[in-house]
């Protein structure tokens, strides 16, 4: 009972009736005459017999609509493939068993195994592996494995490489909580207030203000005050100063300056005195000296 030909199938297949309920419905499924499955208007999956269909007298109920979430079929790739998302119109989104998600796709392709499974994730993934960014809680995350967008495994430099699983999104908007939570940014406080970094220009910044790691304050040696500058940028050197200039030509304490050499970390700057034509390469301690030994007065 119920057995039609091959060519009689694919002719009933992807029918689309206006039913008497007032919705249409579309053959998304033959089995047999007896047993065919509809996809609705409305996002309804139901099943009914095909002379039901025909004649317009197939209802369904409000326990049908995205009956089919979570259904899982491998398809022809080899890849198990989850509906999370419709049917809408016909379109569905679809997850793979490692996380990758593609959308708009149809009822029918998942059905028929037809999804392909997007190659280019594969070379987006590894593109973020390995990828680092200072968080505002202070610290530096390292992703070191994308299951998907949504699923980023990875650890914070931290002296104790502490794991936590985040999202793309959170890492690139650098608010990634540390597992230790308000504790943790309290002791980051406390250690990097007062802190003394030496600044690739050769002097040290000290912070005497620390609101967040995103909005610091602090002092070069000299008493030159900085502001809204970021940790991170102190702890790795890149704090300017106004007038001394690790890069090119500046002037300093009366000399003006081009920067030589550096050598156990002290930066050395070609320079040349503005008050009394003293050439030389000194640190810029050197020159705060020569100012105040030779100059102060004038």
């Amino acid at each position: 009972m119920g057995d039609i030909s091959k060519e009689q199938k694919l002719n009933r297949l992807h029918q689309r009736l206006l039913q008497k309920n007032g919705h249409y419905a579309e053959v998304i499924r033959y089995t047999d005459s007896e047993h065919i499955t509809l996809l609705w208007d409305n996002k309804a999956v139901s099943t009914s017999a095909y002379k039901r269909f025909r004649d317009g007298r197939v209802s369904y109920k409000t326990s049908d609509i995205s009956r089919c979430i979570g259904d899982k079929k491998k398809q022809k790739n080899g890849h198990i493939a989850e509906i999370i998302k419709g049917p809408m119109s016909g379109n569905i989104s679809v997850r793979f068993e490692d996380g990758t998600i593609v959308g708009n796709t149809t009822f029918w392709q998942w059905e028929q195994g037809n999804i392909s499974y997007p190659a280019k994730y594969e070379e987006t993934r590894k593109h973020h592996v390995g990828r680092q960014e200072m968080q505002k809680n202070g610290y530096v995350y390292v992703i070191d494995y994308v299951e998907h967008t949504n699923k980023v495994h990875g650890h914070f430099l931290d002296g104790k490489n502490t794991k936590t699983i985040t999202s793309i999104k959170a890492f690139n908007m650098g608010v990634i909580p540390h597992p230790d939570g308000d504790e943790e940014q309290i002791r980051q406080k406390k250690e990097r207030l007062g802190s003394g970094l030496i600044q690739s220009n050769g002097l040290t910044l000290t912070i005497d203000r620390y609101r967040t790691s995103q909005d610091c304050g602090g002092y070069f040696e000299d008493g030159t005050r900085v502001e809204k500058f970021k940790y991170y940028k102190a702890s790795t050197g890149h704090v300017g100063h106004p007038t001394l200039s690790s890069f090119g030509h500046g002037t300093y304490m009366g000399f003006k300056t081009f920067p030589a050499f550096t050598e156990d970390k002290t930066v050395y700057y070609t320079c040349r005195c503005n008050k009394c034509g003293l050439e030389d390469i000194l640190t810029p301690r050197q020159m705060a000296e020569h100012r105040k030994s030779f100059h102060e007065e004038e």
